[in-house]
């Protein structure tokens, strides 16, 4: 496992709670492109049963 001091950091706290920050903003992004492509996919569905 990685050792989880950071010469940036003094504290440990301090490391973990900016790398928890880190996965929450990468999470959150990944779930907005997620939420992006669901909409286009269902717009391209509604335009096709419609034409259809």
């Amino acid at each position: 496992m990685n050792e989880l001091n950071n010469p940036l950091f003094e504290d440990k706290k301090e490391f973990l709670e900016r790398q928890k920050q880190e996965y929450k903003n990468a999470l959150l992004g990944d779930v907005a492109e997620l939420k992006n492509q669901s909409q286009e996919i269902g717009k391209k569905y509604s335009l096709a049963a419609a034409l259809w």
